[in-house]
């Protein structure tokens, strides 16, 4: 599953999207001059009449759970030494 969530929204009813595996995001930009970043690390300027496709990838991550104690609990107990 993927998720789609707006940042920097205006909008106090913004909400994440959740899509399915199979489903593609395309979007087309109109006008030149806007920059994309992936993951905050990699950035390019697009042209007008580019488009982006976004779709599940076909590689796999798995996570690691190092500590047995939620995420939640760990930040109460850093927050607690502060």
């Amino acid at each position: 599953m993927m998720v789609l969530t707006p940042i920097c929204s205006h909008s106090l009813n913004a909400r994440s999207i959740v899509l399915a595996p199979e489903d593609k995001i395309r979007i087309k930009l109109l006008n030149s001059g806007q920059v994309i970043s992936f993951d905050g690390d990699t950035s390019m300027e697009l042209a007008e009449g580019d488009s982006i496709l976004i779709e599940c990838s076909d590689m796999q991550t798995v996570m690691v759970k190092l500590k047995q104690i939620s995420f939640m609990q760990n930040l109460s107990n850093h927050l607690a030494k502060m």
